[in-house]
């Protein structure tokens, strides 16, 4: 398919009405994945998510600062490599990177066992070095060349439109583009609410009980939890406290472990 010709002429209007509009959805959606990653790792309900202007606000920042610097890392560091080989074999290393990142990060939120995450990723990477890189070499024994094997695999694979191909036609590549990288960021920014649960080792307790912990704020409320000291295993025994009148204090409890997983070692 000759996609450059298709895209000829094919745009989206983005009037300063539509940015307007648009940026301040983005940011308390970004937020919401945030907290929602938060969420999900500690099994709290999600009806305790509370998604305030301040939220919004470090969540944008964050969001954006770490994108900025990962685009300057990329372009000094990563871009050279990427540059230096063959646009196939490129493409197929971002497509694996993306794959394995989203492992990673699914991995982290909902708290998988270290031989669990090595095997799932693992078996992953090898299924797909395999169709990228070696299955080509079994399917186009009769063109000459590695690289060419690759591009006749590749052509093979993208002979009819993708949905893809078609969302570029209907709405222009700036727009899929724009469309693109916010789902990553929407995906790292859930994984990050993810693993701020799952690495947090300082937490708000009372000073006068030894089993309970605070683990969010909700409104003026605190989000509380009874949890095993000897385990760090929280109980899902979740209550929303009245702050107005607590002694509470800052503790090094350690990585808490959601209720039914056992800890990693």
């Amino acid at each position: 398919m000759d996609t450059t010709s298709k895209l000829k002429n094919k745009y989206v209007n983005f009037t300063e009405g539509l940015v307007i509009a648009a940026v301040p959805i983005a940011a308390y959606f970004l937020a919401y994945l945030y907290e929602r990653g938060y969420c999900e790792f500690y099994n709290i309900p999600f009806m305790y998510i509370d998604i305030s202007l301040i939220n919004i606000a470090s969540t944008f920042i964050a969001v954006i600062s770490t994108y900025a610097l990962f685009v300057y890392f990329f372009s000094e560091l990563i871009q050279p490599f990427l540059d230096s080989i063959h646009r196939s074999i490129k493409w197929s290393i971002i497509k694996i990177f993306l794959v394995i990142f989203a492992l990673v990060g699914f991995s982290i939120v909902f708290n998988w066992s270290l031989p669990t995450s090595i095997t799932i990723i693992l078996s992953t990477l090898g299924l797909l070095i395999f169709l990228e890189f070696i299955f080509p070499l079994l399917t186009q024994t009769k063109t000459p060349g590695y690289i060419n094997k690759i591009e006749a695999q590749k052509e093979i694979d993208f002979k009819h439109d993708s949905v893809i191909d078609k969302f570029i036609i209907k709405y222009g590549l700036l727009f899929f583009t724009i469309v693109y990288v916010f789902y990553l960021l929407s995906i790292a920014t859930y994984f990050a609410g993810g693993a701020n649960a799952r690495f947090k080792t300082m937490h708000l307790v009372p000073t006068n009980e030894s089993n309970i912990v605070y683990l969010r704020k909700y409104g003026d409320f605190l989000i509380s939890s009874k949890f095993d000291r000897s385990t760090n295993m929280l109980l899902n025994e979740f209550v929303a406290e009245n702050m107005e009148g607590k002694s509470l204090k800052t503790e090094q409890l350690g990585q808490l472990v959601p209720f039914q997983k056992k800890p990693n070692n």
